[in-house]
Formats: structure tokens, sequence, C-alpha cells
């Protein structure tokens, strides 16, 4: 069948080849539009499958509580403390400008900080920053109420008043990030204009982050892309000397990326720092088929074949192991569909998608573009050449030398299989930038300075109606609040208990020894009802629902790896454990349960995504060369390049993050290829009765300089990403051609030294 469907496209390419090379080339440029106009999303939403149970757990907690997202802001004036009035006059400008934006929801800053006062029976909300303009003992008096209010210290004011810290809650607009960005352009403007009155602002948090993270990888592949495209080039140009062979190649995977980006453009996806990746990708690996496509028809007209014969020859010929790679590289990437991260599932369809289209593009408008071509190529020797003479042989020595190749083979995959297990689990979003990026310095010095934009948050369910109020309950939360303050990541807690304390104090003259949870619950009622009245609905609602059975305990915590917020929750859940009443329930969400959730996702994402491509590559090449034992001995070669790469993630602690989880199913599908195309050849010869040795010869003459050449594309592709300044590429680049080489050598060496260990035992 599959012969027949090879004669059937070859005679549709070269009979009716005006046509099909004019779709092949109207469609792509019927893409363009809407290939360079797909939009982006870079929340941190993107990454959770809808039926996520942690992702369910946080729309739940937002449906409650309001949003945990936020936005930090630290300003250190020049002159060592905020206490003046030009500083206070700045915050006071951009408070007021956060207060007024829609999208931003509580902001506590050091100009609308209140402190509840007593005096006789009445309690208010007083502002310890008076308005301006401020005289000298207004800001003395400032200085002093916030610097000996312990709840100022932990959220606006830090270093004794040299640095200010504003704190911003993002509203929670599910299905949309478009207003994350305009918001995040506004204040960017507006901060631009603070600087330019001489107050350096700080901005940072997730939303920032997550926007950096995309920008930096979106300007990566836009500025590596021209230049992968001209390395690709470059090293066709060299090596097969022909414009033509040159050209073709890259006409084919250009043509797929843009037809995949408008189906990804037709499915409604949008960019995202995995998805970005795809067009270099496809043009890495699409471009194999169609080279191998070139470098056979030319061999025909180099032997006289004219160019309608010579093509319809190269397809009816090729069309099976291009077909085979094909389907094996689209399974590899098809594989990352069995992970729990979306952006991952999306570049993989993706990426098999671009595959495909390289195929198609390949067996029909490339094919109908050969059989134009009439100038018949000078006859060249080959095999005099230093490659070619160098492949050729091969053969020989890995005939002569087959048990050391497999020794070796089999002492490396050893040393590698014990690196596996080293391999680390992190997904730490400030370990995505380079050490000297300015994103990384100014997280690292904002939480230096005023602590994280991060946040865990502990949900206390008590069970009944007003549950919360119990002093039991109160006195486990303040206990876990001042617990949570004693973790590394942690730089606050907040909770119900800061304004409970808050009202006992100022209900006892403000006598700072009365800042403690009330004792009973009916005390704690009245203080809540005070609270209300005075002014505070809005911090009430935020940490308490309106049956008092549920309450949060939020903290504030410092941007971490996976294996650190882990540590943390545990910690949260055992102190709870032992600490809260029976019959009270302690869980936690937030965004950090979120990204902690994402190394486990990691771990089951490369072993999943593995197996499922080993098990369906083992089975397609078992059918394709209609035999199950050259369809194990065609992995051979395969697994142990991948084994290898994965044990040296392990020895060498590059972490198992989004990017370099993809790696192994990805290249497991790429480095099969040339398999499948050196067994076609040696299958092929064999058929024609050539014994092992004159069969892998064949094959090594036929297929060799065309793996080797689509290995150095490759790693050239591979290579330009290693020059990214964002490093989840680099690794990734990194990864894949380390596998791709290894392969290579699996190929060339380790393949025919099986094949040969074969006949020895025969023999």
């Amino acid at each position: 069948m599959i012969d027949r469907l090879a004669g059937a496209l070859a005679d549709l390419a070269v009979r009716r080849r005006r046509w099909v090379l004019a779709l092949g080339i109207l469609v792509p440029l019927a893409g363009l539009y809407p290939a360079f106009t797909v939009g982006s999303d870079d929340a941190y939403e993107i990454w959770f499958l809808d039926s996520d149970p942690a992702l369910r757990a946080y729309e739940a907690f937002h449906d409650r509580f309001g949003n945990d997202e936020l936005l930090l802001l630290t300003f250190e004036p020049e002159g060592g403390t905020i206490f003046t009035p030009e500083a206070l006059a700045s915050l006071d400008r951009v408070t007021a400008h956060l207060e007024g934006h829609p999208d931003l929801g509580r902001i506590l800053s050091p100009v609308n900080h209140e402190r509840l006062h007593g005096e006789e029976d009445e309690i208010t909300l007083v502002r310890a920053v008076p308005p301006a303009p401020r005289t000298e003992a207004d800001l003395v008096a400032s200085r002093a109420r916030l610097l000996d209010d312990p709840v100022a210290r932990r959220t606006v004011v830090f270093h004794e008043g040299a640095v200010a810290g504003v704190l911003a809650e993002i509203v929670y607009r599910p299905g949309n990030d478009d207003y994350r960005k305009a918001l995040l352009a506004d204040l960017d403007a507006f901060l631009a204009a603070e600087r330019e009155r001489g107050f350096a602002y700080d901005l940072m948090g997730g939303s920032v982050l997550d926007a950096e993270v995309f920008r930096k990888s979106r300007g990566d592949i836009l500025r590596e892309t021209p230049l992968v495209i001209a390395v690709l080039g470059l090293v066709l140009l060299l090596t097969t000397r022909n414009l033509a062979a040159t050209l073709a190649p890259l006409g084919v995977v250009g043509a797929a990326v843009v037809s995949a980006r408008w189906v990804m453009a037709l499915v409604g996806w949008q960019d995202n720092s995995m998805l970005v990746m795809m067009p270099l990708i496809v043009l890495a690996i699409g471009v194999a088929d169609s080279v191998h496509i070139v470098l056979r028809f030319l061999r025909y007209r180099e032997e006289g074949v004219d160019p309608p014969d010579a093509a319809r020859r190269t397809a009816v010929t090729l069309f099976r192991p291009c077909f085979v790679t094909t389907f094996t590289t689209a399974l590899g990437f098809l594989a990352l569909l069995t992970t729990s991260l979306a952006p991952l599932r999306q570049l993989g369809v993706m990426a098999a998608v671009g595959v495909t289209f390289a195929l198609v593009y390949s067996l029909l408008p490339l094919i109908s573009a050969l059989s134009y071509v009439t100038v018949r190529p000078k006859h060249r020797d080959w095999s005099s050449t230093w490659l070619p003479g160098l492949v050729g042989r091969l053969p020989g020595f890995t005939r002569r030398r087959r048990g050391v190749i497999l020794a070796a083979t089999a002492l490396t995959t050893l040393v590698a299989v014990a690196g596996i297990p080293r391999v680390q689990v992190e997904a730490n979003a400030i370990e995505l930038f380079a050490e000297d990026d300015p994103v990384r310095v100014v997280t690292q010095r904002m939480e230096r300075q005023a602590g994280g934009f991060g946040s865990l948050e502990v949900v206390i369910d008590a069970g009944a109606e007003g549950g919360i109020l119990e002093p039991e309950v109160l006195a486990a939360m303040a206990d876990l609040g001042a617990f949570l303050e004693t973790q590394p990541l942690v730089s606050a807690a907040t909770s119900i208990v800061d304004p409970l304390r808050e009202m006992n104090r100022a209900m006892h003259d403000d006598d700072p020894a009365m800042a403690v949870v009330p004792d009973n619950r009916p005390l704690a009622a009245q203080y809540l009802l005070l609270y209300e009245l005075a002014g505070g609905a809005e911090d009430l609602d935020a940490f308490l629902d309106r049956t008092r059975a549920h309450a949060r305990v939020s903290a504030r915590t410092r941007v971490g790896s996976s294996s650190e917020y882990r540590d943390l929750q545990e910690a949260v859940l055992a102190f709870a454990e032992d600490r809260f009443p029976a019959g009270v329930e302690v869980n936690y969400t937030g965004i950090v349960t979120l990204y902690r959730n994402m190394g486990d996702y990691l771990i089951r994402s490369q072993i999943r995504s593995f197996l499922f491509a080993l098990l369906f590559i083992t089975l397609t090449l078992a059918i394709t060369f209609r035999s199950p034992r050259m369809g194990l001995l065609s992995l051979i070669p395969n697994v142990w390049p991948i084994a290898l790469t994965v044990g040296v993630m392990g020895w060498f602690g590059i972490w198992l993050e989004p990017a370099t989880a993809m790696v192994a199913a990805v290249a497991i599908g790429i480095a099969v290829d040339d398999s499948v195309h050196f067994l076609s050849a040696y299958l092929e010869a064999r058929g024609e009765g050539h014994d092992r040795v004159d069969a892998a010869t064949r094959a090594f003459a036929l297929s060799g300089r065309a793996i080797v050449l689509t290995t150095v594309i490759l790693l050239a592709g591979f290579g330009v990403l290693l020059t990214s300044s964002f490093l989840p590429y680099t690794r990734f680049a990194f990864l894949c051609g380390l596998a791709v080489a290894l392969a290579l050598v699996g190929d060339l060496l380790v393949l025919p030294a099986v094949l040969f260990l074969g006949r020895a035992r025969r023999s």
C-alpha cells in the first residue's frame, strides 16, 4: 500500500507539476499574514490544564478571597530616608495612580497605611502619614508611627525608613491576559516619569517576570531565526556546492513554518515562551527529508537520468524512509501530549504539524520543482572526497572493531544510567535569567530590600459558621503566622489575626503589650464589627469570608525553586497538623503552589513522554521493516544517545525544567530518522542479494553523506540557540545537540556493529 501511495504521489508531483508547484507557493503566501499576527499570552495560568485540581483550587480561592497576585514597587531615595517632603510627594503620586487604576485592588503604601487608634469608646483608623503639605514635625511623627507599627515594618517601610515598599493586588480576570499587559505598560510609563523627576523605582511581580520571560524568549527567537536560516544555507551550500540544493530545502522548511503558524492561528493558540520555539525547531529538523531528496535527485541526474524521471524515482525511492522519519519525529513531539503542562502540549502538537508540512512540501512541491531542473550537475567522484571516503571506510572498521564498539556502548550506558537519578527537578523563574541579567539583578535587589512578591496561601476551614473566631483557632493562626515568618522563603505573613491584635491594643489605650488575639469568640466578633465600621471592611473581606468559617493566612514569599516550595508546604502542613484543633482543615494554594506542582509535572512529563515515544516508535519501525527484530535493533543506537544525554544532565547538574523536560521524547524522534534511512538502504541492498558487509557498505554509500549532512545541519541549528541569553533555550539546544551528535555515532558505528555482531555469530 505504501509503495502504491508513493507511486501515486510521485505521478501527481511530476505530471501535475504546475498545479502542485502553484499550490505549494500559494498556500504559504496565504498564511503569511495570520502566521505573523498570532497574539501572545504569557500569564501563569497558561501553564496548567483547565482540569488541573490545583488550578481549580486556586480559582475557588479567588472566588472566596479575591486575588493574591501582587506587584511590588520599591523606592530607595538618594538621601537615605523616605521621610522627606519630596520623597513622600512622589509616593503620594504613585499611590494615587495605583489606587485609580481599574485593574488594581488593594494598595498598601507608606502614605496610605492606617493604624487603629482608640480614644475613650471610639475606634478610628488613622493614617500614619498626614496629607501634604507636611511640616518637619509631621515627618518626624510619621517616621515614628510607621517604624513603631509591626504591620507597616513588614509591608511598606523597610531598613529603618531607608526603603519604601508599595504593594498592589492585581484584579483577577480569568481567560484574558491583555489587561495585565496594558497594566504593566501603563505603570512602566508612569514610573518612567517619576524616574525623570529623580525618583528611582523598581517594579516586579509574577506578571512582570512572566512578561520578561516571554519578551526575552520571543526576542531571542526573532533575532536568531534569520541566523539559523543563514547558517543552514551556508552549511548546505558548502556541502552540496549547488545553489538549488541549498535554496530548495530552505524553501520547504520556510513554507512549513508559515503553514504551521497558520494552523496555530486557526485553532486560536497564542505564542508563549514554549510555542515561540516551534519555528526554530521545524527549521532545524524539517530540513532533513528535503536534503535527502535533493541529494538523491542530484545523484540520479549525475547518472544521466532526465529531470522528470529523476524526480519521480527520487520520490518513489525515498517516500517510505521520509514518511517513517517524519512519522517518528512527529510521534516524539506528540508524546508531549502526555504531559500536564499546556504549553508543552501545544509545542508538541505544532512541531508535529510543522514537520508534517515539511514532509508534504518535500514530497510534492519540491519534487515538482526538481522536475524542472534541466541543468545536469557535473559528475563528481564523491568517494574520493574526505567525507564520503571516511564514511566509506566505516563498514570495515566497525566489522573489525564491533566488540570494542559494543563494549564501549555498554560501559557508557552504565555510567549514564548511574547519573539519571541525580537529575534534579526545578521550576525557578529567576533561574531562567543569567546572573547578570537586569531582571535577575533587580529581583534579587528588591527581595533584599523589601521581601518577596509571591504568595503561599494557607486556607483554614473551621468546619462551621463562625468557627474561625474560636480562640483556639485564632491562636493557632497566630502561631502559624509566626512560624511562617521563620521560614527562609517567607518575608511576611498576614491574616485576620493582625487587625484583631490591633483592635485589642486600641481598646486597651494603645498598650503594645495588649496586641494579642482575643481570648473569647464574642469579643472577637465584636472587634471585627468595630473594625468594619471604622473602615476596614476591605481588609476583612480579603482574609475572612462572610460566614466566618474560612480564613486565609497569606505568606509573601521570595522567588524559590520547586524543592524549596515543596519543603515550605510540607513544613506548613506538619505544623498545622500539630497545632490546629481537631476538625479544622488546613490546605494551601496560591501561585507558589502552582509553580511547585510544575516540578512534579516535569518528572512525569519526562518519563511518560519518553516511554510513549519509545513504544510507538518501536512499533512503527517494526511495521515499517516488517520485522520486530529490526525494529528493536534500530532502537539500540537511538536509546543509547538519550540515556547518555539524560545522564549528562544528572552528572553536570542541568536541571529538569520545562524546556529540558521535552528533550528525551523529542531527541529520540529526531535521532531515529537517520537510522531509518540507513536501514532502508541496508534492507534494500539485502533484498538485492548482497551479504551483510556489502549491504552495509552500500547503505553507507547511498545514505552516509546525507546522514552526516543532516546531522551537521541539526547541530548548526541547535548551535545558534546556544548564543541565546535565555537559559532554557541554551540548555535545550545543548542537550538536543548532544543527543543528535551521539545519534550520529550510533548510526555510523553502533548500528553497523550490531548488524555485524549478528553475522559474526552465524559465521
